[in-house]
């Protein structure tokens, strides 16, 4: 099933990469994934990126011990044109970083299950993604602005992972020891036209395939930024909401720890509570 639009994404990346425009979620991002596996007392031999990084978190990976036999950049926007297939042959990796990228894939859950057959065994896979928070506070003053002015709604909201779901795409995978947390992070905005040329320049814009495919009218965004300015306004800005999910699991090998078995236990809960 085809949600997202990858030329239109593609488009829009180029722009980016034209621009050289800074992008502070990817700093915060980059944090992020040193703070989920810095104090791992291992290295990774061959690191699998995607999306982007910047040279520095690179040199950073490397000072850590990580990805001294491989590192592989593979940029999705650009090679998923028409299928979303990572062209390696498996197992090939001992650790994937996949960076803000999921929230935009048409089959998240392929793309889990081939992360998985990409990692050798005991192999680290760390995911982020934007996750349902994500400019909740827009979206809702679109969705009321847009109800007011024409009756309805139109696909200008892309659909979003929500954290209690996160978890269940690295068990259908078959990852072991599966974890998600999240950062949320507030931005605020003298207004939704500084907010939306930063989207613009981030390329977190509208690419859904069946978008509309004209330009949204002047007086929508108007009535847009009234509806955000009424309902999510402190002190004359607007706060802006953004979820960062993390996915962290490990590709199953004999050494990991396992839950135990049913009925396993040594002590039963009330000898513990009639002994207190």
């Amino acid at each position: 099933m085809q949600i997202f639009d990858y030329k239109s994404q593609l488009l829009k990346r180029n722009r980016l990469l034209e621009l050289m425009v800074d992008n502070p979620l990817q700093t915060i991002n980059e944090n992020s994934f040193f703070d989920r596996f810095i104090f791992i007392k291992r290295t990774f031999p061959k690191v699998l990126l995607l999306g982007d990084f910047s040279e520095d978190f690179i040199e950073r990976l490397k000072e850590l011990g990580h990805g001294d036999q491989l590192i592989e950049q593979f940029d999705p926007i650009t090679k998923f044109q028409s299928a979303e297939k990572i062209d390696f042959s498996w197992p090939t990796f001992n650790l994937i970083l996949s960076s803000l990228h999921l929230h935009k894939a048409n089959d998240v859950p392929g793309l889990m299950w081939q992360f998985r057959q990409l990692l050798h065994p005991d192999g680290m896979l760390i995911a982020s993604l934007f996750g349902g928070e994500s400019l909740i506070e827009l979206r809702t003053a679109i969705l009321n602005a847009e109800n007011m002015l024409r009756g309805g709604v139109s696909n200008r909201v892309h659909p979003m992972i929500n954290f209690g779901e996160a978890s269940n795409l690295l068990m259908r995978a078959g990852f072991a020891l599966p974890v998600a947390d999240r950062d949320l992070v507030t931005f605020t905005y003298d207004n939704i036209y500084g907010l939306i040329k930063d989207l613009r320049n981030i390329s977190e814009t509208n690419t859904l395939y069946m978008r509309e495919p004209s330009f949204a009218p002047r007086q929508l965004f108007n009535l847009v930024n009234s509806e955000y300015l009424n309902s999510f306004a402190e002190n004359d800005k607007i706060n802006v909401t953004v979820e960062l999910i993390y996915l962290t699991g490990w590709a199953p090998h004999v050494s990991q720890q396992k839950a135990l078995a049913p009925g396993s236990a040594k002590l039963m809960l009330h000898d513990v509570l009639n002994n207190n």
